[in-house]
């Protein structure tokens, strides 16, 4: 989730004495300021935050361009940043 829900998460869990990685693994969505500080560091799924920009920037000039155009969905991929916070399950 975002960066405060995964922050108040890594605090929980802390609290709790729940060991990350290895009673549980955890992973945030987006990149954090905290997360290449803490032990262990943040697994993360993270955002193109770059193309998510000039598409948006794009697809509202063509909206200016021509108001009527039909809308468009546009999905992109995030990718999984694998650090510290996250293990391969036991087989």
């Amino acid at each position: 989730s975002n960066n405060l829900i995964t922050v108040g998460a890594f605090q929980a869990l802390r609290a709790q004495k729940i060991r990350i990685p290895q009673d549980i693994s955890l992973v945030g969505f987006d990149e954090t300021t905290w997360g290449n500080v803490v032990e262990p560091s943040l697994t993360i799924i993270s955002q193109p935050t770059e193309e998510i920009g000039r598409s948006a920037i794009e697809l509202l000039f063509q909206r200016i361009e021509t108001p009527s155009r039909p809308y468009k969905k546009l999905i992109l991929q995030g990718s999984l940043q694998i650090r510290g916070s996250s293990v391969k399950p036991p087989l």
